[in-house]
C-alpha cells in the first residue's frame, strides 16, 4: 500500500510540475506581448511628437507639409504674435525645421534692435560678388515675408546691395544707411552661422552663414527671432 501511495504522489508532483511550468509560459507570453504594446504605443507617440505631420516646438504647433508636385518639406509654424498692441494669429512657412536651428546663436536685441521703434523702412541688402546669390536671395524672402506689406509686420521692405552695381547705384545699401528710423539687414557669408547686431551700427543686424545652406538656416532662425520664438 505504501508502495503505491508513495507512486502516486510522484506522479501527482510530477504533474503539479508540469502544470506549473505551462502556467509560468503563459505568463511570461503575456507578459511579452504587453511589453511589445507598450513599445508600440510608445513608438507611436514618439513618432507623432517628434516625425509625425504635426509637432509642438516652444508650446506652437508645427505641421509638415510637403507642396503638392514637389519633393520640398516646408515646416507651418503657427503662432500668435503681439505686435504694436494688437495680437494676431500668423503663420510661417520655414525651409527647416526649427528644432533643427537651435545651435544657431542669435544676439538677445536682434529683435529689438530691429522692431522697436517702429521702422519706416527696411533694408535687405548682400554682396553682388558674392558666390552662391540664389541661396541669399532664399534667405531674404524667408525675412520679406513675415516683415514686408504683406506679412504680418506691415513694414516696407527694399532690398539693395552693398556695393556699387552699374546701372543700380541708387540700390547701394549697407550699415551706414542704418539709423533710428530705418534697420538694414545685412546677409553675408562668414565663418560662422550666426546674427548679431553690427557693433558699429547699433540698428544694422548680420545675418550670417558659413555656407549655401547654412544662409538659409540663418535666415529662418531670423524669422523665429521675429516672432519672438
Amino acid at each position: 500500500m505504501e508502495e503505491g501511495q508513495t507512486g502516486k504522489t510522484k506522479e501527482g508532483k510530477k504533474k503539479i510540475s508540469k502544470k506549473d511550468k505551462l502556467e509560468k509560459s503563459v505568463s511570461w507570453i503575456i507578459v511579452i506581448i504587453l511589453i511589445s504594446i507598450l513599445i508600440i504605443v510608445a513608438i507611436f507617440f514618439i513618432r507623432q511628437k517628434f516625425f509625425g505631420p504635426t509637432f509642438e516646438y516652444n508650446g506652437y504647433e508645427v505641421t509638415r507639409v510637403r507642396p503638392e508636385g514637389t519633393t520640398v518639406t516646408m515646416y507651418v509654424l503657427r503662432t500668435p504674435v503681439r505686435i504694436y498692441a494688437s495680437t494676431q494669429i500668423y503663420y510661417s512657412n520655414l525651409r527647416y525645421d526649427p528644432r533643427e536651428l537651435k545651435d544657431i546663436p542669435v544676439e538677445e536685441t536682434t529683435r529689438e534692435v530691429l522692431l522697436d521703434p517702429k521702422p519706416t523702412q527696411v533694408y535687405l541688402t548682400f554682396d553682388p560678388d558674392a558666390e552662391d546669390k540664389g541661396h541669399i536671395a532664399l534667405s531674404m524672402n524667408e525675412v520679406a515675408r513675415i516683415l514686408g506689406t504683406s506679412g504680418l509686420f506691415l513694414l516696407p521692405v527694399s532690398t539693395g546691395v552693398t556695393k556699387e552695381v552699374e546701372g543700380l547705384e541708387e540700390k547701394k545699401i549697407t550699415c551706414d544707411n542704418s539709423n533710428e528710423s530705418v534697420p538694414v539687414i545685412d546677409f553675408r557669408y562668414g565663418d560662422e552661422t550666426k546674427i548679431y547686431v553690427d557693433e558699429t551700427y547699433w540698428r544694422c543686424i548680420v545675418v550670417q552663414g558659413k555656407d549655401k545652406d547654412e544662409m538659409v538656416r540663418s535666415g529662418n532662425k531670423l524669422v523665429l527671432t521675429i516672432l519672438g520664438i
